[in-house]
């Protein structure tokens, strides 16, 4: 795909690149809920590196990349990505819940949750 292929040609200007970082998050949730946790961290990692219009998705991105670093037992990894969200705005209680990642990591059981309670990594019960 051309507008994923890195630097544009001279005077070519890709206008979907800020619209990546939110492509990447959803993907990274489904295969995350697919059961791919590789591919979803690979999303979850292209949607911080990316340009945003929105930067909500790098901060929300942030959260679960140190959720998934929990629930593999890599805490301090974990504590990285949850530091980093504190440094951009707070998006859906993002902070409250990176705050609460810190005091305790994150298990599929936990109930604190970005949207609805519960982790967008979990699908709905």
């Amino acid at each position: 795909m051309l507008a994923d292929a890195g630097p544009q040609p001279e005077k070519q200007v890709n206008r979907y690149e800020k619209i990546f970082s939110k492509a990447f998050y959803h993907c990274g949730l489904a295969s995350y809920q697919l059961g791919n946790v590789r591919g979803a961290k690979q999303f979850f990692d292209r949607t911080i590196d990316q340009k945003n219009e929105f930067e909500g998705w790098k901060t929300l991105a942030y959260l679960r990349r140190g959720e998934i670093f929990d629930l593999e037992g890599k805490r301090t990894e974990a504590l990285v990505k949850y530091r980093a969200v504190l440094k951009y705005r707070d998006v859906y209680d993002s902070h409250k819940t990176a705050r609460a990642r810190i005091r305790k990591p994150y298990s599929t059981d936990s109930k604190a949750g970005i949207l609805s309670g519960q982790s967008p990594l979990e699908p709905p019960h």
